[in-house]
């Protein structure tokens, strides 16, 4: 489990975007090259993982970039939304935890529950009541774990992958 991995979950340093941005496209490919077309993927990652997408996304007023590091590798990483940023505007004192990645060399470990822990201890020290995500309606191991996680579905949205119309559903756990 996590507890005897030491990893080290801290904001992205503006020289840490190349190591964010590669990390980023090589855990979107593995999680769903396999489920969607070539075409669709590379419509996809040409207009999301470009550099200046992500120099740009870093800049925008409440997105927060995380890396998660064991030793001297970046192996998962966090981008968290408040405010106008949230890709749902209806949500009030919410954060959103936009994208929850772990490197498949180190999925099922641990990481991920730490990465959402983190991000839920970020939310209360932001005093938000809310913390929610999207997760793609096919992921139904994603799913599972938010839901054992308290997070449960409230609504959904559509989502595109190049021209491929997908649905996320929206989940959300109240912060106590």
């Amino acid at each position: 489990m996590s507890a005897n991995l030491p990893l080290d979950i801290r904001p992205v340093a503006p020289s840490e975007l190349p190591v964010l941005r590669e990390l980023a496209e090589d855990t979107f490919i593995t999680a769903f090259g396999a489920a969607n077309t070539p075409e669709d993927m590379a419509s996809y990652v040409q207009a999301n993982f470009s550099m200046e997408h992500f120099q740009k996304m870093y800049q925008q007023a409440g997105v927060m970039f995380f890396l998660a590091w064991l030793d001297d590798q970046a192996v998962a990483y966090l981008k968290l939304n408040t405010g106008d940023a949230q890709s749902e505007k209806d949500l009030e004192d919410a954060l959103e935890i936009e994208r929850i990645y772990v490197d498949a060399a180190y999925q099922g470990k641990g990481l991920g529950q730490s990465l959402l822990a983190f991000s839920v201890a970020h939310a209360r020290q932001l005093r938000k009541k809310w913390i929610w995500l999207g997760v793609w309606d096919q992921n139904q191991g994603a799913i599972r774990f938010y839901e054992r996680h308290g997070f449960r579905t409230f609504s959904q949205h559509d989502f595109f992958l190049g021209k491929d119309h997908q649905i996320d559903l929206l989940m959300k756990k109240k912060l106590a």
